[in-house]
């Protein structure tokens, strides 16, 4: 993977578009039965659940990376890193359990941050740093440059150098299981009962005085209203997701999706399984 300025690949938005990712949603839609009442989120369970790491695994990764950027940006004085790695911990995008007691008091905020952020900004000790140092320990971290005051920098600076002990041989992987999610979650809001169950509850939003065409509308409206009226629509909401059995209806859709991208690409995503495995392990010997 080439190192660039940018976010890591981990931080790219997933892509639905491609001939793998959308491999297994295309054609005529699956039948879906709704199951159960979903009465938390541990109900939910997803087929690419099994093959994806854990936060806590993401979060282990991510504490070392950042580890081993400060020791190579400590060769050259200018301890510290610079760049952010956010990783998705969605189990999906969109059927989300949303309890109607905690609604009433905590609004969203129980569905809980959606990824792992670690954000470094370079610090040099005991004192600020001057525009200059800031740009040399960008070139450093990015690779930009290939010598600083006489010692050598790695190709691809000091995030690639890290990357290389983590994660060697990511480019060859022709799969991102999160990428396969997002697509089942896509092609899954398109299937004809999500879509019914979706029109229910911006009629029941209606009967309680909102006008939204979806749950995502609804949130992002609460995000920006006093934490009052946070409150009211997320209590609405999540008494109409129950009351049209919206996140059941979501679920069964994305099983559905799901079994079916992981038939069509059964092989690269046991492949990615066995890589994210051997990170793991990688990231146990090397102290993390």
């Amino acid at each position: 993977m080439t190192p660039t300025p940018v976010p890591s690949r981990d931080m790219q938005p997933p892509d639905p578009i491609g001939e793998i990712t959308i491999a297994g949603t295309e054609g005529p839609e699956p039948s879906i039965e709704v199951g159960a009442k979903i009465t938390s989120a541990g109900d939910i369970s997803l087929p690419l659940d099994k093959y994806r790491p854990t936060p806590e695994d993401l979060q282990r990764r991510n504490m070392l990376w950042a580890r081993l950027e400060q020791q190579c940006m400590q060769q050259y004085g200018l301890a510290g890193i610079v760049g952010q790695r956010f990783v998705s911990t969605e189990q999906s995008p969109t059927a989300k359990f949303l309890d109607p007691v905690r609604a009433k008091s905590d609004g969203y905020a129980q569905i809980g941050p959606q990824g792992l952020d670690i954000l470094g900004e370079y610090r040099a000790e005991g004192s600020p740093i001057s525009p200059q140092e800031g740009m040399d320990a960008t070139a450093i971290y990015n690779g930009s440059i290939d010598n600083y005051q006489g010692k050598p920098v790695p190709q691809g600076g000091c995030r690639s150098e890290a990357e290389k002990k983590i994660i060697p041989g990511i480019e060859k992987l022709r799969v991102d299981v999160s990428d396969l999610v997002y697509s089942a979650a896509v092609a899954a809001s398109r299937h004809s009962k999500v879509i019914e169950a979706q029109a229910r509850w911006s009629q029941c939003m209606k009967s309680k005085g909102f006008e939204y065409i979806s749950t995502g509308q609804a949130s992002n409206v609460a995000s920006q209203s006093s934490s009052d009226a946070a409150v009211r629509i997320a209590g609405a909401d999540a008494d109409c997701r129950v009351a049209v059995s919206l996140t059941e209806t979501q679920v069964a859709a994305e099983v559905a999706y799901q079994n079916r991208l992981l038939s069509a690409n059964l092989a690269l995503v046991v492949a990615a399984k066995k890589f994210t495995d051997e990170t793991m392990k990688r990231v146990e010997q090397l102290g993390g």
